[in-house]
């Protein structure tokens, strides 16, 4: 207990130091600034600052992330209130009724709710993982390869078992981003797999290209299709105030504090995220309501309750972290990678000789918490005012920078594709409705899966465990069926249907094509089991699929799909430049290709002459030398040109 202590003292230090505060001050302002922007969330922001981030200590970088973690959450959910678009997939369940309560005239008192009920959340997280930390020390050694795998496939069949959409699709995410997962070298044999002659594939699908596509390309084109509603009750209304928001989490506390638990309980679940805390949480709130006919038009307690669970969730969360290298939530995912680049070991390390770095992180986590509801109270009524910010004409520039971070990475072009090419496809699974969250936890969570999966059936085989006989993993496979349980048995007024639609057959059909392939390769080139088995499982989701959309189609489907794609691809703009940057990029390069594509803004604008033509070209070649200077003179980067500039 004495080393517990003093470990607790050492992050303490290292939080509240000069140089600690001020690194968690600037990180939370950044985290805050970014996350206002719906889709540059906290991960998007994680992935960019891996980049700059790479040369820092082990306890800055630490102070650094707790602060990017603590500072995204509550300003995703002031998009949510103010625009009716989460800021990121945890701040959906606030727009339920934190949005009608802006409407209504009542903005400040739904901001000031939102920063009250996070900061109580925080607090509770964290005392919740502070007291539980002592124990996951003894608990984590007595984890092999089995039980592992079991924790490992909790998280998946959690994610699969949420109500918040149909269940079948998640599991046809979930086999697809398993498949993801094993594109590249097989961690038993070295084959490669599914590479299909790109060298840039052998190391697998690189991480961050796939989710800056997925979360942040994906949700920034998709702000041209979501209309937002300017019918606001401008007149002041007498109740709207700040003091309003605080006394209403005070007068519901014991809601917020039951939603907290729920939400560290959930944050615990390996890979099941703020998303399901937040649904969950709203579920249980109106469930447990006598009076709960205004859920959805403007109760305040509709607000307090994903609030307090989705910032509780960030200290649950960090308990698989931090235990056993898996993510609990989607920040989690560049936490990890960044603790592995900085040498920093989830699991007794980080419970026993690194502890100090670990307290580092919480009281991190803790200080960025409070400071953002501090803030987000204190500022209420300046926020109240920004709902009428025109968004969309940020989309292209923030498009052309993540664009560029992503080259920054390796100074590889193909992962500037691979990126453009799961935004293209993030932004086709939004439009269609297919959860993006459950493809993303399987491919994380693919190769943890599959390298204890192959240990422990050598285990088996050898006679070395019997799984039966393992109490820890039989406690495992009690904790996975009861939380599917609850989480299916959680209420909700958000009634998803279970069924499918003719729009279904355009996601169906190139799975059942690309599964078939990875199938008939996987036979032919004598692939793991393994790959075997997970290639037919997406199969038989892919074609069941299938089978049941061409049920709902029907032949004026196809002219209605072709008029709905001509007018999304005319109208988004942002959609049509991110599908042409690849050609663009092919012929011209990637500097020559940035400046093109802000030029291509005076056709799409109509500014053709004049003194605005004259700025799109300054403009246009100002970027096209900016991302020279920077790929090349500051980082030393040489990038191939186009094949116009090859001969």
């Amino acid at each position: 207990m004495s080393s517990y202590i003093e470990a607790v003292l050492i992050g303490i230090n290292n939080a509240f130091s000069l140089q600690g505060l001020l690194i968690i001050v600037a990180g939370t302002l950044v985290a805050m600034t970014t996350s206002f922007l719906p889709g540059v969330g906290s991960a998007s922001l994680m992935s960019i600052v891996l980049l700059g981030t790479l040369a820092w200590s082990q306890e800055s970088i630490l102070l650094l992330f707790g602060a990017l973690v603590g500072g995204a959450t509550f300003m995703g959910s002031i998009t949510a209130i103010l625009f009716n678009i989460p800021g990121s997939p945890p701040n959906a369940a606030a727009l339920i009724d934190g949005y009608p309560l802006a409407r209504n005239g009542f903005p400040r008192t739904a901001i000031a709710c939102a920063a009250t009920a996070t900061g109580l959340g925080s607090i509770f997280g964290v005392a919740v993982l502070l007291m539980v930390l002592p124990f996951l020390n003894l608990i984590v050694p007595q984890l092999g390869s089995w039980e592992r795998l079991l924790l490992g496939v909790w998280g998946l069949a959690s994610i699969v078992a949420l109500p918040t959409t149909n269940t079948f699709k998640s599991l046809v995410m979930c086999a697809l981003g398993l498949l993801l997962a094993l594109v590249g070298a097989d961690p038993v044999t070295a084959t490669h797999r599914f590479t299909f002659g790109f060298d840039g594939l052998v190391q697998g699908v690189s991480t961050i290209p796939m989710l800056i596509g997925l979360f942040t390309l994906a949700e920034i084109v998709r702000w041209r299709d979501t209309k937002h509603d300017s019918g606001w009750n401008t007149e002041a209304q007498p109740g709207d105030s700040t003091a309003a928001g605080i006394r209403a989490v005070i007068t519901e506390k014991w809601l917020a504090l039951r939603s907290s638990l729920l939400g560290t309980v959930i944050g615990i679940i390996p890979g099941i995220g703020g998303t399901a805390a937040g649904f969950i949480s709203y579920g249980q709130a109106q469930a447990f309501s006598k009076d709960n006919e205004q859920f959805g038009k403007g109760d305040i307690r509709g607000l307090i309750a994903p609030e307090a669970a989705m910032d509780a969730k960030d200290g649950g969360s960090l308990v698989p972290a931090i235990a056993l290298g898996i993510p609990g939530s989607e920040a989690g995912i560049f936490l990890l990678t960044a603790l592995l680049l900085h040498g920093i070991v989830p699991g007794t390390p980080m419970l026993s000789s690194q502890l100090h770095l670990t307290t580092t992180l919480i009281f991190a986590l803790l200080i960025s918490n409070l400071l953002t509801s501090v803030l987000g109270i204190v500022s209420a009524p300046q926020l109240a005012r920004l709902q009428h910010l025109p968004l969309q004409k940020a989309a292209l520039p923030l498009i052309l920078v993540c664009l560029l971070l992503v080259l920054q990475l390796n100074g590889s072009v193909a992962e500037v594709y691979i990126a453009i090419a799961f935004g293209l496809i993030g932004y086709g699974f939004k439009r269609l409705q297919w959860p993006i969250v459950p493809l993303v936890i399987a491919f994380i969570l693919g190769e943890f899966l599959e390298r204890n999966l192959s240990i422990s059936m050598r285990l088996i085989e050898l006679e070395r465990i019997a799984p039966l006989e393992r109490p820890v993993g039989l406690v495992v496979i009690v904790m996975i069926i009861a939380s599917m349980v609850f989480v299916r048995a959680s209420p909700s007024n958000l009634k998803f249907e279970n069924r499918f639609h003719a729009a279904d057959l355009c996601v169906a059909l190139p799975l059942l094509a690309l599964s078939s392939i990875c199938l008939l390769v996987s036979i032919t080139e004598s692939y793991s089991s393994i790959t075997l088995a997970v290639s037919l499982s997406l199969w038989l989701c892919a074609a069941f699929t299938v089978i049941q959309s061409a049920r709902e189609f029907s032949g004026a489907d196809i002219k209605i799909g072709i008029n709905g794609v001509l007018s999304t691809a005319i109208g988004n703009q942002p959609l049509l430049l991110l599908a042409v940057f690849p050609l663009l990029l092919w012929l011209l390069g990637f500097h020559v290709a940035i400046a093109t594509t802000v030029l291509s803004l005076a056709v799409f604008s109509r500014a053709m002459a004049g003194r605005r033509l004259l700025l799109l070209v300054a403009a246009a070649l100002l970027s096209g030398l900016g991302s020279y200077y920077i790929a090349n003179e500051l980082n030393g980067l040489v990038i191939p040109p186009g094949w116009l500039f090859s001969f």
